[in-house]
């Protein structure tokens, strides 16, 4: 299959092909599409995004390994987020998970030049607010947060990644928002 065909295909039928042919640049392209909003996803749930990063390698080793596991009827997307989620839960409860006392936000911001030194400080500061108030969340109230802000999926795809309906959702959510505005202000 010539490269830029690669690139123009659906998830699903992505794994399709590399189900079939284990073609390397099929799984480098999911990859890609992939690793950097589940390891923000992972990463908000563990309160460090190296751990993210790490457990997220691990769901894209399995799924290189066993790409079978994945069912073509599912939504690709729901899918490897509820892998991921659930290997997050896996490391939970095998102990393997152990949480550094790191700056969450230095690994998303960096001081180019003394002239946005400032702007910097100031996005920090923010981020660091907002880091401790998620703490304070709930699990299920920051997972909802995180997986519609930080991932984009919609309350559909919400629902189905975290097996419940998307009323519940869209209440996790509200009272979310509203807890986090409040602990925010």
């Amino acid at each position: 299959m010539p490269h830029y065909a690669i690139k123009d295909l659906s998830d699903e039928k992505l794994m399709e092909q590399f189900i079939k042919e284990r073609n390397p640049d099929v799984f480098v392209q999911i990859y890609n599409r992939y690793f950097v909003s589940l390891s923000k996803y992972i990463g908000w749930l563990t309160q460090d995004i190296e751990q993210g990063k790490d457990v997220t390698q691990l769901v894209f080793i399995n799924l290189y390994n066993t790409p079978q596991l994945y069912d073509p009827a599912k939504n690709f997307k729901i899918w490897i987020f509820t892998v991921a989620k659930n290997r997050w839960k896996n490391e939970i409860r095998s102990h393997s998970i152990r949480k550094k006392h790191s700056e969450f936000a230095s690994a998303f911001l960096s001081i180019d030049n003394e002239e946005k030194e400032e702007e910097n400080i100031n996005k920090l500061e923010r981020s660091l607010k907002v880091k401790e108030k998620m703490k304070q969340l709930s699990d299920h109230h920051r997972e909802v947060i995180v997986l519609k802000y930080s991932n984009n999926l919609t309350i559909k795809e919400i629902s189905q990644v975290l097996d419940c309906n998307e009323g519940t959702v869209k209440s996790r959510l509200y009272y979310a928002l509203k807890s986090l505005k409040e602990l925010i202000l």
